[in-house]
């Protein structure tokens, strides 16, 4: 059994944030049994080519299949990334199974092969929210959610539930899976680490845009501060288009003096970051795949965030820390209670995470699609 795993990306450093991480979490326990080989296919991004990639040292061959833009991106390299498809459909031919992390090669790749098996992975639902310009892609996610025949979700039960019934003449019989978000449990301990710091430690991780909302972070640090007399910093960790004008505005509602803007610092400085923290705060509009949120959940780290589609899943009230609607107020006493109560939070969070380990969904990604596929054989034949 032949499989291509096929995404938009050069699998090393683009796209960057949680999508990247999820599937470069996910690749290393992918098996072969002896009957199935896994080739993975992607893309030169501004077209620079790499036939390789490492994770965890281990190298793996890349196909390319197109090239994509990191400017004027979104809406051009869905159809770079169709067309791209289109043009090496005949290099496809020998796979049993297409396994497709993009609306855009799940429409091409069983456009050009209606016989193979083709499975769609898509990366939450947050995209339901999306009112912008770039919404029309919905479409898109819709028709390969429809020409698949399968589809991993990231997303909890009830969402998926939900989506289903809002579309149940589209979807109906439709094999659609709920599926986690896989974290690498790197540096977590059975323990707290021992901090270096005596004050409060606050922090956010992730891209610094406009859908991440972390003008709203420091808002609400703002009125923490105004009532909590503890002494307390607030750690930014991450690059985005936002940066400076959230640097600008710490300035302007007078916290600059607390608020430590790092930039993007690799995967173990991230993880030292978190185990030195009290609490992570969180105030995206929506998430599809919330790698942040589970790995700071793995250090036994609470989360105080807003309520959104694909956080709520994550974020239980009393469990992994506090779910708030979007309120200044409300979210800064949720802060203080997320300090006071953090040493109760710790088990509970790392037993949380782990339910997320690469490795569990991994082995249920693989298990969901060779009983699909052998599934789908037995019916065709008979």
């Amino acid at each position: 059994m032949r499989i291509a795993f096929v995404y938009l990306s050069n699998f090393k450093d683009w796209p960057s944030g949680g999508m990247l991480s999820y599937v470069r979490n996910l690749l290393p326990y992918f098996y072969v049994d002896g009957k199935s080989d896994i080739e993975y296919w992607g893309c030169s991004v501004d077209q620079i080519k790499r036939d390789k990639f490492a994770i965890h040292g281990r190298e793996y061959n890349l196909n390319l299949y197109s090239d994509v833009k990191t400017s004027k991106k979104i809406i051009p390299n869905f159809f770079r990334s169709f067309l791209g498809i289109i043009r090496a459909s005949s290099k496809f031919r020998k796979y049993d199974i297409l396994y497709s992390h993009t609306s855009a090669t799940t429409i091409g790749l069983k456009l050009t092969h209606p016989k193979k098996f083709v499975v769609h992975h898509q990366h939450g639902l947050s995209y339901v929210e999306n009112k912008s310009i770039t919404g029309f892609l919905n479409i898109g996610y819709m028709i390969a959610q429809k020409l698949a025949d399968m589809s991993f979700f990231v997303a909890s039960e009830n969402e998926l539930m939900q989506y289903q019934e809002n579309h149940r003449f589209l979807f109906r019989n439709k094999r659609f899976y709920s599926i986690g978000s896989p974290v690498e449990l790197i540096g977590a301990v059975s323990h707290p680490v021992k901090k270096k710091w005596d004050g409060v430690q606050f922090i956010y991780t992730g891209r610094l845009t406009a859908w991440k909302n972390v003008g709203f972070i420091l808002e609400a640090y703002k009125e923490y501060l105004s009532s909590s007399a503890t002494k307390s910093r607030l750690f930014i960790v991450g690059e985005g288009v936002e940066k400076s004008f959230l640097e600008a505005k710490s300035v302007e509602i007078g916290i600059s003096s607390n608020v430590i803007f790092t930039g993007n610092l690799d995967h173990a400085q991230v993880i030292e970051y978190l185990q030195q923290s009290d609490v992570f705060l969180f105030s995206s509009k929506g998430e599809g795949v919330s790698v942040s949120i589970l790995e700071e959940l793995s250090c036994g780290i609470p989360v105080v965030a807003c309520n959104a589609i694909g956080v709520n899943n994550l974020v239980l009230n009393g469990i992994t820390g506090y779910l708030v609607e979007r309120n200044i107020n409300d979210f800064a006493e949720k802060m203080i209670s997320a300090v006071e109560n953090k040493a109760s939070f710790y088990d509970k969070c790392r037993c949380f995470a782990e339910k997320f380990e690469s490795v569990h969904i991994s082995e249920r990604i693989m298990g969901a699609i060779n009983n699909e596929y052998h599934n789908k054989k037995n019916i065709t034949r008979y």
